[in-house]
């Protein structure tokens, strides 16, 4: 079995007009990133995985957003199409 512990970054977002902060967790050696509470301008996560030539693999939500921060609408990052995001 993998230590998932080992090589593996936690970078923190911050968008600070929403006082919202994220969170992408990268796997070094698997070149895999999950998201954790993302906003919807998913910008700065493509631009880190592009960074890290990692893959996007993952999105977790950890409560409903009733503010629309997270990406739930338009524009956000749908997994289940590779990673691509809807307009």
């Amino acid at each position: 079995m993998k230590n998932f512990l080992i090589n593996y970054e936690i970078r923190q977002f911050e968008n600070k007009g929403l006082s919202h902060y994220s969170d992408a967790i990268l796997s070094e050696c698997e070149s895999q990133i999950v998201l954790l509470a993302p906003s919807r301008d998913i910008f700065p996560y493509l631009t880190y995985a592009q960074k890290h030539a990692a893959t996007i693999i993952g999105v977790i939500k950890t409560h409903p957003y009733a503010d629309f921060v997270s990406g739930h609408l338009p524009g956000s990052i749908n997994i289940q199409d590779g990673g691509q995001f809807e307009t």
